[in-house]
């Protein structure tokens, strides 16, 4: 699996980052949070190292549906029953727009938004934007929309310091270009 998001990294950045970056905190963040909270172990692991496998193949749009197509097939030969491959599917979606359905979802959806703020994705998609004022924009919303799929409250208070520090710093970016 990491071969196949280094071959798209290479494609689309030029380096490879994402799997150790993004996939391997979420994987962490997601086993911590199974140990606090609970939840089947296999499923939220499974699911968060495959909640993003759809962006290798056809890019962002729909890729959470991608990403849960993908991992019935990945998963189905590594011997998971029907009924947790189901469970890896609906942890998957949850990260989609933040409805979760189960506990596993729960998790993985507050693990992949947490991910965002302790990784370097944002300054890995800083680097690679042409645009910096169309960046500014996407991470406004970005950082807002990943602060509310956190979905344990004791975890989002943890993050709420840092996010408001991302929303001061894109104010100040924001007042200085409009000055």
């Amino acid at each position: 699996m990491k071969e196949k998001f280094d071959t798209s990294d290479l494609k689309f950045c030029g380096f490879e980052w994402f799997f150790e970056e993004h996939l391997e905190t979420v994987v962490k963040l997601s086993k911590e949070l199974q140990e606090k909270y609970g939840g089947n172990k296999q499923v939220i692991v499974a699911a968060a190292y495959l909640h993003d496998i759809g962006l290798t193949e056809g890019g962002f749009e729909n890729h959470e549906e991608r990403s849960a197509e993908m991992s019935q097939k990945i998963l189905k030969g590594m011997n998971f029953t029907a009924e947790d491959i189901e469970q890896v599917k609906l942890a998957i979606l949850a990260t989609e727009k933040g409805n979760f359905k189960t506990l596993e979802g729960r998790i993985v959806m507050t693990a992949d938004a947490m991910a965002h703020f302790l990784s370097n994705q944002f300054l890995v998609k800083a680097f690679l934007t042409d645009d910096f004022n169309k960046f500014s924009e996407w991470f406004g919303k970005k950082i807002s929309t990943c602060f509310e799929k956190i979905g344990f409250l004791d975890e989002k208070e943890k993050l709420r310091p840092l996010f408001e520090r991302f929303l001061l710093m894109r104010e100040q970016y924001e007042n200085k270009r409009n000055t």
